[in-house]
């Protein structure tokens, strides 16, 4: 059909564009190509450019920005003038909470050691074998261990509890020469015995390889609170008691759970401790027997590592001595030998009794 005079076909407009939209697309294959080798080659074509377009560039956003600044500071002052005198006494309240909260402590402690002088408990102070550097950490799935640049040569032995400023850290296990290797309390071999500080409950705080520790066997009490403090019980003597050990996370459930303050994997500088359990206790052949001797005969026995009350306990009658127990039982066996004599002392009777009845 012949098309009416001064009509143009209406399918040439399409084949432009698609003409068009072709070669943008190559011309933009190219440009990437082009950037991509420039990029990685080591002649840098456009960094003059760039750094003239930055240090031209950089004085007017910063004289742009200068206005925002200025209104923001101003509105800063503002809201802080106002505002003083509200924070002021914020900090007039918690300045007289402090203060009530100190001088109760002050008499707590004052008092504290007042009665533990009078019943005459003294307290073990924890002895550092030495301080040394992790040199390394194992985080796997089966172990959690620490090297430390400490050895048998500077007293390190199995056993020996490891702390750092925040807490518990394990104990030694390997001893080396100039090393020894430390269990990590968030091993899955790890058994730490602990108490919850605000009501006394005592549990075993239990490795999972994980982040967090699992509390087993725990004793009946009060219920737990996110929060609570775990320390050391002293249970078993290895562990001097009150090191932090960790804060209860998830106190609901059958096994709570707790996060060590201790960081496993940010571990810097340790030190080890020396068992809170007595010398003749971990050596059982140092014990005494029931004569006061040790089972090899008669020898030192090593002093416990802290003070004994030169004085008896208030209220405790001391034991008595040989001469008032064999004073003590004189009576007795002179009232046991009576029996004994009375049958002599009627033989010796009986001849003047018969000589009286043959006279009569």
């Amino acid at each position: 059909m012949p098309l009416p005079q001064g009509a143009t076909p209406s399918y040439q407009p399409a084949r432009w564009r698609w003409f068009l939209s072709r070669v943008l697309i190559v011309v933009l294959v190219l440009a990437g190509a082009l950037l991509m080798v420039l990029n990685r080659s080591s002649v840098r074509f456009g960094d003059g450019l760039t750094q003239a377009a930055l240090d031209g560039v950089a004085p007017v956003l910063s004289a742009m920005r200068a206005p925002f600044e200025w209104v923001k500071i101003a509105s800063n002052e503002v809201e802080s003038y106002f505002l003083v005198r509200s924070r002021n006494q914020e900090l007039l309240r918690e300045q007289v909470r402090l203060k009530e909260i100190e001088s109760r402590y002050r008499t707590v402690l004052a008092e504290n050691r007042r009665l533990k002088q009078l019943l005459g408990i003294t307290e073990p102070s924890p002895d550092v074998v030495g301080a040394a550097r992790i040199v390394g950490s194992t985080a796997g799935s089966y172990v959690r261990s620490a090297i430390i640049l400490r050895g048998a040569r500077d007293g390190v032995a199995k056993g020996q509890p490891v702390r750092d400023s925040d807490g518990l850290v394990g104990q030694v296990i390997d001893v080396g020469h100039a090393s020894a290797r430390i269990l990590l309390l968030t091993d899955l071999a790890s058994r730490i015995p602990v108490r919850v500080e605000e009501s006394n409950r005592t549990a075993i705080a239990a490795g999972m390889n994980e982040k967090d520790l699992l509390l087993q066997f725990l004793s009946p009490g009060p219920p737990l609170r996110a929060g609570d403090r775990l320390v050391t019980s002293g249970d078993g003597g290895t562990f001097p008691p009150g090191i932090p050990v960790a804060i209860v996370t998830e106190p609901r459930g059958p096994e709570p759970r707790a996060r060590p303050l201790a960081n496993p994997g940010g571990l810097d500088f340790v030190a080890i401790l020396r068992p809170f359990m007595p010398e003749a206790t971990i050596h059982p052949q140092n014990a005494l027997t029931l004569d006061g001797t040790t089972p090899d005969g008669p020898q030192a026995i090593a002093k416990p590592p802290f003070p004994v009350p030169s004085k008896p306990l208030p209220g405790v009658q001391p034991a008595p001595d040989e001469p008032a127990a064999s004073a003590a039982a004189q009576p007795t066996n002179a009232s046991q030998t009576k029996p004994a004599n009375a049958p002599q002392a009627r033989s010796a009777n009986a001849p003047q009794a018969q000589g009286a009845a043959s006279r009569q």
